[in-house]
């Protein structure tokens, strides 16, 4: 699940500037602030993560975060510059980087507290060769599809299959049980 996530928030983030510029060929500053967006709602779920002593069902949080995050990017790839002012596109910035930061940060706080400690570095050593691949195939995948089918096109099939694979992993019976919550160390 959050490989899926993360191919996919790195399949649009390469291709970020390429939507931009075909939605709002006048205003480069959005660019920017879009991103700026993304950081702040990153961040506010850093700080709101670090202030909990404990998480219960981290599972579903990270259901939330990629529904977060599809959600934003449907809100992005329907945006129409005819009918919406341009800050509109920046309402859907700090709650795609929510989803973006409630899977980073949960991913690694549950592989960290339900690996076995004697296994934890081999655990890690393969997510790392896994986010590698991803970091590599992600933005070449995204340009050729954006140059084949468009960017808002990608955004919007982006969107999809994101919010989708959350929602069918929000319904999935829970995995953690309530003595296996995540604690948080502040």
């Amino acid at each position: 699940m959050f490989h899926l996530s993360y191919f996919v928030v790195m399949l649009v983030d390469a291709q970020i500037s390429i939507f931009l510029r075909d939605v709002l060929p006048h205003h480069p500053e959005m660019l920017g602030w879009l991103l700026s967006g993304i950081g702040l709602g990153a961040l506010a779920t850093g700080v709101y993560l670090n202030r909990k002593k404990q998480v219960h069902h981290p599972f579903r949080l990270l259901s939330l975060g990629l529904l977060l995050f599809g959600g934003a990017l449907f809100f992005i790839s329907c945006f129409n510059p005819a009918v919406m002012s341009r800050y509109f596109i920046l309402i859907a910035a700090p709650i795609g980087g929510a989803g973006v930061g409630l899977n980073l940060l949960l991913f690694n706080y549950i592989v960290q507290k339900y690996s076995d400690k004697e296994h934890l570095g081999k655990v890690y050593g393969f997510i790392n060769t896994l986010t590698s691949v991803v970091l590599l195939t992600a933005p070449l995948f995204g340009g050729m599809i954006v140059k084949v089918a468009g960017a808002q096109t990608t955004f919007l099939a982006a969107a999809i299959i994101v919010a989708v694979f959350g929602f069918v992993s929000m319904l999935m019976p829970l995995r953690d049980k309530p003595e296996r919550n995540v604690q948080i160390d502040a």
